[in-house]
C-alpha cells in the first residue's frame, strides 16, 4: 500500500475544486492507476469514446 502524505495530496488538488481533508485522501489523484494503461489492457474488451478530465 502506497501513502500519500498530506502536502503531496494537496498539491494534486491544487486548482481542483473539492475538500483536501485528510479523510479524503484515498481518493487523491496519486491512488489510481494510469488511466492509459488500464485502458490499454482492455482495449479487446471495451470500446473508448470519449475521456472526461476533472474540472
Amino acid at each position: 500500500m502506497k501513502n500519500i502524505s498530506q502536502q503531496s495530496f494537496e498539491q494534486a488538488m491544487d486548482g481542483i475544486v473539492s475538500d483536501t481533508n485528510a479523510a479524503f485522501r484515498d481518493e487523491a489523484p496519486q491512488a489510481y492507476k494510469d488511466l492509459t494503461t488500464v485502458m490499454t489492457n482492455q482495449d479487446s474488451l471495451v470500446k473508448i469514446v470519449h475521456r472526461l478530465k476533472p474540472l
